[in-house]
């Protein structure tokens, strides 16, 4: 239900992280969202103009157990 910053309260939150921004070299004129693959799971990168944020995601339980039988039987 929130929009913009014009109406925001941090009540709504569902979920806060603090992250580390680092320049990027690359110029992303629109907001975009990447994922990339890392032992144990993977990072969702946050892009816009040349500023990069990195959330490390970690895979876990059934799903985790999943993605590694499929590695597996790629090879």
């Amino acid at each position: 239900g929130q929009w913009g910053d014009f109406t925001y309260n941090a009540a709504n939150n569902v979920l806060t992280y603090e992250a580390a921004v680092s320049k990027n070299t690359d110029i992303y004129e629109g907001f975009t969202i990447q994922f990339e693959d890392q032992k144990g799971g993977f990072n969702m990168n946050l892009l816009w103009d040349n500023t990069k944020i990195s959330i490390p995601i970690k895979v876990i339980g059934e799903i985790g157990q999943m993605n590694i039988k499929k590695k597996r039987r790629r090879k």
